[in-house]
């Protein structure tokens, strides 16, 4: 007992950094610095065009890359980092984005920003995502979480970010949320896929709920 009381005296964060954070997808976390992301990605194993194996690759990184809500199903973040059909998610070429709370760029690395969510586009219109993603996560459904607030259930049909949108639990924190672009790139509406913490989706679509409701009851026909 004491040797052990003395490993955790020694050891306070080794043992439970674990339990304190948050997987993302594959290697990201949840609160990862843009220099933690970007050694991540240096270790990561993609496949070439020219249908090669490495290990890493160097993404785009830009300052002040907004997120715009609407697309972010009402998350904000500065997607900074980012690569374009680098890496193969779910058997497809994709667009991925790593969006931090705060912006960052690559001559001058923020280190009090934090990974907030990832959002990945698939280059295939066919890729059946959200299938992929029912099959393996428990969907969810934003009206059970709308439906606490304290309004008049009939005027929730009119928070339309939550619809044509799946929310599927990767864990007891994490969402996965599938949605199809609102706007097409050549002639396709391509799907694509958001991990995000809960806590944080779930109060943003309370939040632009209410603000829509607000707006919508304040005016008169």
């Amino acid at each position: 007992m004491k040797k052990l009381l003395l490993i955790l005296a020694l050891t306070p964060f080794s043992l439970f950094s674990f339990t304190e954070t948050e997987n993302l997808w594959r290697g990201f976390y949840y609160g990862m610095s843009p220099n933690e992301v970007l050694d991540e990605i240096s270790k990561t194993k993609i496949t070439t065009k020219y249908g090669r194996e490495q290990i890493g690759f160097k993404p785009t990184i830009r300052k002040n890359i907004k997120q715009d809500s609407e697309k972010a199903i009402t998350l904000e973040g500065y997607c900074s980092i980012f690569a374009n059909e680098k890496m193969e998610v779910a058997g497809f070429n994709s667009f991925v984005q790593w969006c931090f709370d705060k912006p960052t760029s690559r001559k001058e690395p923020n280190p009090d920003a934090k990974l907030k969510f990832i959002k990945i586009k698939i280059k295939n219109q066919f890729a059946g995502i959200r299938t992929k993603i029912t099959s393996r996560y428990k969907e969810v459904y934003a009206n059970s979480w709308l439906e606490q607030l304290e309004v008049e259930r009939h005027l929730i049909r009119n928070c339309k970010s939550a619809y044509a949108v799946t929310f599927a639990e990767k864990d007891s924190n994490i969402l996965v949320i599938h949605k199809i672009s609102d706007t097409a790139e050549s002639g396709r509406y391509l799907p694509w896929m958001m991990f995000a913490k809960k806590d944080q989706m779930v109060e943003s679509l309370k939040s632009t709920c209410l603000e829509t409701l607000d707006e919508l009851t304040s005016k008169d026909f």
